[in-house]
């Protein structure tokens, strides 16, 4: 008689860990799945061009260096004043708040993929922001102004397309940041005298916000930019000399709201 011995294998017990990572891995997946599917008749995807409009706050500071007897008031001398160190007295850093409302144009471009959305984008905005202070050097007679003009960004999009029944984009941006930035000084002790320099400000800006398809071909939203504009020497020439703003820092916060077409 011959007996048929039959092998049992054990089952090898899976790691714990294992199992979490998959059921892990099999959630996101789903969840991506569906947002996919949710707004698959949401395309985001293409060219698009548009309008902001909004508020900004920029800050503005100055140190300043007096060349050729500018600038001492009334016999005041130049080390006195801010010849030597303008770090060393505090009238020669007058800092300045501009406010004030802000609008412009956009054009981009963008590509969905699922639930994500990368893209580019530039920015032109005009604002006419200004303030002007007193100087209280020697005689309180002599008025400081800065001025940003405008603003434009060059910036990379990226999106994402959160899993809800409503066509929103929540995305944020980085990239490059320029303004034209107006600096005027003018004495008023009785011989009306004064200067201006207009210098291209150049850095870098970063932004968030949410945008929502309307319909097809309209989108509807609201964006918060900082831009740092940096640092740049500005020189006015002027009746009594050369008067030298060094290192005149800009930096700008601005909330709008923008509407964009989608070709």
């Amino acid at each position: 008689m011959i007996r048929i011995i039959g092998l049992r294998t054990k089952a090898k017990t899976q790691d714990p860990l294992s199992k979490q990572i998959q059921r892990l891995a099999l959630a996101i997946g789903t969840a991506s799945l569906f947002a996919g599917a949710a707004h698959a008749q949401d395309d985001w995807s293409g060219f698009y061009a548009g309008g902001h409009v909004g508020t900004a706050q920029a800050s503005a500071d100055w140190s300043l260096l007096a060349e050729d007897g500018a600038f001492t008031d009334r016999g005041i001398s130049p080390t006195a004043t801010c010849g030597l160190d303008p770090s060393e007295v505090p009238e020669c850093n007058p800092e300045f708040d501009l406010s004030g409302a802000v609008g412009g144009l956009h054009v981009g471009w963008q590509q969905q993929f699922g639930a994500y959305v990368l893209g580019a984008e530039a920015t032109y905005t005009s604002t006419g922001l200004e303030e002007t202070v007193v100087s209280v050097i020697g005689a309180e007679d002599d008025e400081f102004t800065t001025e940003l003009n405008d603003y434009r960004t060059i910036v990379a999009r990226a999106g994402w397309i959160p899993p809800t029944s409503e066509p929103i984009l929540l995305f944020a941006t980085a990239g490059l940041a320029a303004g034209d930035v107006k600096t005027r000084i003018e004495d008023n002790d009785g011989t009306i005298t004064s200067g201006e320099v207009t210098e291209l400000h150049s850095g870098w800006t970063v932004g968030a916000g949410v945008e929502y398809l309307i319909q097809p071909n309209i989108m509807l939203g609201a964006e918060y930019k900082y831009a740092d504009l940096g640092s740049v020497e500005h020189e006015i020439d002027w009746d009594l000399g050369d008067f030298t703003n060094d290192d005149v820092d800009v930096n700008l916060h601005s909330l709008a709201l923008r509407v964009s077409y989608k070709f």
